[in-house]
């Protein structure tokens, strides 16, 4: 235990155990999720955003794609709807805390380093999903996202 400073022991907290961040770790914008009427009632009832697959990339684990632009367009977030029938930008959900996210920046660096990932053709489609977005903006996790309508 380090020396006491003004006659007080410093003590470890119990409820702030596994809440620091590691050191040189990205600090964590408020993030939010999008989504359409037919999947709004199934986060609302669950209080989460579940992962799932990406259809362009389905070897990859489930995630849950996330933004720090609480007002992006739909061209920065890629929900243009082009291939859906849905307004998949109908409902925003505020993140209440998130668990295991990451820049969707490391992810794309670490996919395009994988020679994995070049031989299933994740290396393009990866760069041709970020084509003409927002990417920076953009975060994932593989863990359900405790998040609220917002």
């Amino acid at each position: 235990m380090p020396e006491r400073a003004f006659g007080v022991a410093p003590k470890p907290l119990d409820n702030a155990r596994g809440h620091s961040a590691q050191l040189g770790a990205t600090p964590i914008p408020p993030l939010y999720h999008f989504t359409c009427d037919h999947h709004v009632a199934g986060i609302v009832a669950v209080g989460a955003i579940v992962p799932n697959y990406h259809e362009a990339m389905p070897r990859l684990p489930p995630m849950v794609w996330l933004t720090s632009d609480p007002h992006p367009t739909r061209e920065d977030v890629g929900l243009t709807s082009m291939t859906l029938n849905c307004d998949r930008m109908a409902h925003r959900f505020m993140v209440i805390e998130p668990i295991g996210v990451v820049p969707w920046d490391r992810l794309y660096k670490a996919i395009r380093a994988s020679d994995i990932a070049r031989q299933l053709g994740y290396h393009d489609v990866a760069a041709q999903l970020q084509f003409g977005r927002d990417a920076a903006t953009w975060w994932v996790s593989t863990f359900a996202i405790p998040a609220v309508l917002g």
